[in-house]
């Protein structure tokens, strides 16, 4: 799935603010819209449109402090909120895939946004 983490389906249209200005709709995880470093807001233009065809959007690589091998990806909303992120400080409560459960997660990297096709500058 698009965030990475396919152990929920409780998921909420939100907004997804893309680097290039434009707002589209994106089902985010509820355990993810909740936690305000992600820049999730609920969607309320029935009108909106989803991601086009082919675009990734920009996401943060977390990890367990403990056990570097459980890993988790997590979609931020907003520009702002990808920049406000410190690698290897920042923290996220993510489903630990080893023990099943939520845990907090540390940052260890950054994917910016990719569309297919297009190389970047």
């Amino acid at each position: 799935m698009a965030d990475g983490d396919p152990w929920s389906m409780d998921r909420i249209a939100c907004d997804y603010v893309s680097d290039n200005g434009g707002t589209y709709r994106f089902r985010a995880l509820e355990s993810y819209e909740s936690q305000a470093g992600l820049g999730w807001e609920p969607c309320t233009d029935p009108t909106r449109t989803s991601l086009p065809r082919g675009f990734k959007p920009r996401k943060i690589l977390t990890w367990d402090a403990g056990n570097h091998a459980n890993r988790r990806s997590v979609v931020v909303a907003t520009n702002t909120a990808y920049a406000a992120v410190e690698v290897g400080t920042t923290t996220f409560k993510v489903q630990n895939p080893a023990t099943d459960v939520e845990d907090t997660f540390t940052a260890y990297g950054k994917e910016g946004e990719r569309h297919r096709g297009v190389e970047a500058d």
